[in-house]
């Protein structure tokens, strides 16, 4: 039976605008960031141009493989099969690990990894841009980011409570805060969810989507936790010693103090488990929230709902930043017991 007149126009619509993004998005994407990074370098236009080279690279390589693989579905599959399920509705790509987007040689590069990538870049650059044109007299850009050091020195400083400790731990505290919050937010961009690659999975069409926050991928927040938790351990030892560093863990003195040094090891391995699924958990499960109400209810109806996401990535940002300062002052100490 030939396919309906209808659905192999609507079939062939889908395939042009899934080509028009895998065009468009990178070139838009690539051009903005290559004059940011232009302006800010003082390089005009040399970086713009070669970001628009790899974005022309990059949407090459992505209609190439969209048209390797039209071309093996139908192979495959007859016409009326391949309009059916290209009509039928999207159907929604939860995922609790990161989608791969493609290979570098034999390493996969997941969508999460990417976006790691970019917000570093976005860091530097715009970290570069503001040391670059610093004035007495704070404006613009420097006047915002001035705002955000001194709260996240105040905050440092309230815990540790000595101003030579506070300069000293600052910028790991700072790192992580701004990674952190600028990672969480990228969930509420335009496209999450909705636009990246289409893959045939089990009979179904899903889309891989090219933007995912960072903290959704539980091995990015594994990777931070184990910065984290490395980073308190040696704070530790350079502060009051090996020997007394180990003797709260390990105490021979008498039966209680071995079993409260059991005890603070126990807690030691479970700051790794709670800084990793804490982060994992509600960033993820905002993220999830957030491509429900997209395609349930896509107009108006989520509003509310990114701003209450807007306010969990600062939280789980702070408290992130917070927990660490607050361990490395006690590493800090030595034990009591």
């Amino acid at each position: 039976m030939a396919p309906d007149k209808g659905d192999t126009q609507f079939h062939a619509l889908g395939i042009a605008l899934e080509m028009g993004y895998f065009i468009a998005v990178p070139l838009v994407g690539f051009a903005i960031l290559g004059a940011f990074l232009d302006k800010a370098l003082h390089t005009k236009p040399l970086i713009l141009l070669i970001s628009i080279l790899i974005a022309i690279i990059l949407s090459t390589v992505l209609v190439y493989r969209k048209t390797k693989e039209m071309i093996a579905d139908s192979e495959t599959q007859d016409p009326k099969t391949i309009a059916q399920e290209t009509s039928s509705k999207k159907t929604m790509n939860i995922s609790i690990s990161a989608e791969t987007l493609f290979h570098a040689g034999s390493f996969p590069i997941s969508n999460s990894m990417l976006i790691s990538w970019l917000v570093i870049v976005v860091l530097c650059a715009g970290g570069y841009a503001v040391s670059r044109n610093l004035s007495l007299v704070p404006r613009g850009l420097q006047g915002v980011v001035e705002v955000v050091i001194q709260f996240l020195l105040d905050l440092v400083n309230s815990v540790m409570g000595d101003k030579e400790q506070s300069k000293k731990f600052f910028p790991l505290i700072a790192t992580l805060f701004l990674f952190i919050i600028l990672t969480n937010w990228v969930e509420l961009l335009p496209g999450m969810g909705s636009i990246g690659l289409w893959e045939v999975h089990e009979g179904k069409r899903l889309i891989i989507p090219f933007i995912r926050a960072s903290a959704a991928d539980l091995n990015f927040t594994i990777a931070l936790s184990l910065i984290s938790v490395i980073t308190i351990q040696v704070v530790g030892v350079m502060s009051i010693g090996f020997t007394k560093y180990i003797s709260k863990f390990l105490n021979f003195k008498n039966p209680l103090n071995f079993f409260v040094g059991i005890l603070e090891l126990i807690s030691e391995v479970a700051k790794l488990v709670s800084f990793s699924f804490r982060l994992f958990g509600n960033i993820f499960a905002g993220e999830v929230l957030l491509i429900v109400m997209y395609t349930l209810v896509p107009y108006i109806v989520p509003l509310p709902f990114m701003a209450l996401e807007l306010f969990v990535g600062f939280i789980q940002a702070l408290v992130f930043s917070m927990l660490t300062i607050v361990f490395t002052k006690m590493s800090t100490e030595e034990a009591h017991h």
